[in-house]
């Protein structure tokens, strides 16, 4: 009878703080403003989005694919779901910051944030979500560094926080993490070097760290690990200049950016490299030709040299065809611009010979242009010029424009101002440019006039 009394007495007990805990739920969930649309809907179970137990409490929440008013995350009050096992608020387009109080949600196993705009900085007590196997933060506009207590998450496999603007190390503690599959801290501003603990996770699929400010040596290990299928590193500033990745299944195509290390071993896998490809690697760098991953660039074969020296050979003299005619080309207009610059030239001279005269044939001038070249050049018979006088006339000395010396005799105004002398100087004159010998000096021409 005492059994029945006490069963009789917990039950309402139970009942009654079961239905407490649901009233808070609900009344969570409309504070939030996430689901106004929904208030006249007493089971709030029955909400788009929500899960619940059998006992009504809520288990998951999934707002994927519904856009409600923009709202900032903290107006969820989190701390009324203590059942909440899974979250996804992915695009919804939330801002404000991560709160603090998300650690209180023990049983939480999935918890993504993506496609936001969340700022600040990743609480630290997100460490305490032991249960949690997958966090997504990737694309927002968070900041700080990486928490180092996201080591604690012992069974996380899924850690996404790439496209933020995070910033620091990534801490050594991650290695802690012995189930993580996929590790995407890509797209933000780490700094320092690539921490060897990496090596400690020996589930590892993808590794992407890449577009950062990283430094140091790549961790060779990580890339020899049984389960690894893509590493991305690249957009970095590493040092190394080795790297020996033999021996391994690898399989897809190589990053080109791998050509600028000094030595590098890739034999004995199974990557997608076609000759054009391979051959862009640097001659130090030693692909394996051994089956069966036929990706080599040192250790190439005869009949593939020859193929290359061909293609080689064939573009040279495509290139001999088009450069020698247009070398013949720019050699012709040359010869054709110097003939035309002579002629001119030539054509120029002759100009200036016929405006000047030919001083030197005593028929063949422009008396008028070489008589102003002698007064010019004795400056109008200067006494500085005279060389000598005589009976009938002085000697002046004179550089013509030519730039040939002359001896000009110059008869005194009497016997030029005489009618009958005119005559008798003509056939002195015609007389005088008949005659060849030594002793008499050869007449190159004469001016008369009154």
């Amino acid at each position: 009878m005492a059994f029945y009394i006490m069963l009789v007495l917990l039950l309402p007990s139970v009942i009654g703080t079961r239905m407490t805990s649901s009233s808070s739920e609900r009344r969570a969930l409309l504070h939030s403003g996430w689901w106004n649309d929904y208030q006249n809907i007493s089971d709030h179970c029955a909400w788009y989005g929500i899960y619940c137990n059998e006992a009504g409490s809520v288990t998951d929440i999934d707002m994927s694919m519904y856009i409600p008013p923009s709202q900032q995350i903290q107006n969820l009050n989190v701390t009324a779901f203590p059942n909440l096992a899974f979250l996804n608020v992915d695009g919804m387009g939330f801002t404000g910051s991560i709160p603090a109080e998300i650690s209180t949600l023990t049983k939480l196993t999935y918890l993504q944030l993506p496609n936001n705009r969340l700022q600040g900085s990743i609480p630290k007590e997100a460490g305490n979500l032991t249960q949690l196997k997958r966090l997504s933060l990737s694309h927002n506009l968070l900041t700080g560094s990486v928490p180092s207590t996201l080591g604690h998450l012992r069974n996380l496999t899924d850690l996404f926080l790439d496209s933020n603007q995070i910033t620091g190390s990534i801490p050594t503690e991650l290695g802690n993490l012995a189930f993580l599959i996929f590790l995407n801290l890509s797209h933000n501003f780490l700094s320092g070097p690539m921490p060897s603990e990496f090596t400690n996770s020996p589930y590892l699929w993808e590794l992407d760290i890449s577009h950062n400010n990283l430094t140091g040596y790549v961790v060779s290990p990580i890339l020899k690990c049984p389960t690894i299928i893509k590493v991305d590193l690249s957009h970095n500033f590493f040092n190394e200049k080795w790297l020996d990745l033999s021996y391994n299944n690898f399989t897809g195509t190589l990053n080109k950016e791998l050509a600028t290390l000094s030595h590098i071993n890739l034999s004995y896998n199974f990557f997608d490299l076609k000759l054009p490809d391979y051959c862009s690697f640097s001659p130090n760098s030693l692909i394996s030709y051994h089956m069966p991953n036929f990706t080599s660039c040192y250790h190439v074969e005869q009949t593939i040299l020859r193929s290359r020296e061909s293609r080689k050979s064939r573009k040279s003299k495509q290139m001999m065809l088009i450069v020698i005619p247009i070398i013949c080309f720019i050699f012709m207009v040359l010869l054709s611009i110097l003939y035309f610059t002579r002629g001119m030239l030539k054509t120029k001279f002759e100009r200036i010979s016929t405006k000047n005269g030919d001083l030197f044939s005593i028929w063949n001038y422009d008396g008028k242009i070489a008589f102003e070249d002698i007064i010019e050049a004795t400056e109008d018979f200067d006494i500085k010029y005279c060389i000598g006088t005589g009976g009938y006339g002085s000697v002046y000395t004179a550089q013509l424009p030519s730039g040939n010396i002359v001896a000009l005799k110059k008869l005194h105004r009497m016997e030029s101002q005489n009618p009958s002398f005119d005559k008798s100087f003509r056939n002195e004159v015609k007389m005088l440019t008949e005659i060849r010998h030594r002793n008499i000096v050869k007449l190159h021409g004469y001016c008369l006039h009154n």
